[in-house]
């Protein structure tokens, strides 16, 4: 509703000598910068509600999201112990609490976590031999070179994979465990091993890697672009649409 009917209006809306029929003699709406007289409501066009009310309208919303304090219970709060998580993330392949054992509202920030932690590679350790076949056998530092997936465990002289650790969860549990809860440590047929837990083109391996990619680098990510466009179309959407349904609602 329009403020204190009281306020007098700058100047005439119109010169005594013309007639209020012609719409094309009606002021601009830049010129009426307070609310009129009650008295000359009836000569205001309808635009010039709408135009006032949309104003203050985006003025009290502006004004309501910079000062309103952020929700405790909002998606954007962090409780401690995700941080507290993150701070004590176990390195050792062989020692990692298993993804599925996160909870689903914080599994993609640890994943995150652990690839900007990059891979867990000892280069410099100096790996034990078994025997294996009646021969002494170890792990060998330079087959990181060939794979940089792969990950050793101190804890249990093991290979793993980092990718299919963080993310073969999400899609069937096709294949064998090794490389993820299973303990590798196979090294006579360890290059052939590796070649097959790769696997072709849609393997498990292929797809787990592709989905870290894609979480590492999700700003630039295509689906995350279009999802987000939309998000602020369907925001803006709404706004306009509420403005436009209180307008009308002012109007009748």
């Amino acid at each position: 509703m329009p403020p204190n009917s009281s306020f007098p209006i700058s100047q005439p809306l119109f010169p005594s000598s013309q007639t209020l029929t012609s719409p094309n003699l009606r002021p601009p709406l830049s010129t009426l910068r307070r609310w009129p007289s009650a008295d000359h409501h009836h000569l205001l066009p309808p635009s010039f509600f709408i135009y006032k009310f949309m104003e203050r309208f985006f003025k009290r919303k502006l004004s309501t999201d910079s000062h309103s304090p952020s929700n405790p219970g909002s998606s954007n709060a962090r409780p401690i112990e995700v941080d507290e998580i993150l701070a004590n993330l176990q390195a050792d392949p062989g020692l990692r609490t298993r993804m599925v054992d996160y909870s689903p509202n914080i599994r993609n920030e640890i994943r995150r976590a652990y690839l900007q932690k990059g891979h867990c590679q000892p280069r410099s350790y100096k790996f034990p031999q078994t025997n294996q076949s009646g021969i002494n056998r170890r792990f060998n530092a330079y087959w990181f070179d060939d794979h940089d997936w792969l990950e050793y465990s101190i804890a249990k002289d093991a290979a793993f994979c980092l990718h299919c650790y963080l993310f073969k969860s999400n899609f069937d549990q096709v294949g064998g465990d090794a490389f993820t809860k299973v303990d590798f440590n196979n090294w006579k047929k360890a290059k052939e091993r590796f070649n097959l837990h790769i696997g072709p083109v849609g393997s498990v391996h292929n797809q787990a890697r592709e989905v870290a990619y894609n979480l590492m680098y999700q700003t630039t990510h295509i689906e995350t672009i279009v999802i987000k466009q939309t998000s602020q179309a369907r925001t803006g959407y709404r706004t306009c649409l509420n403005s436009s349904l209180k307008c009308t609602r002012y109007l009748l």
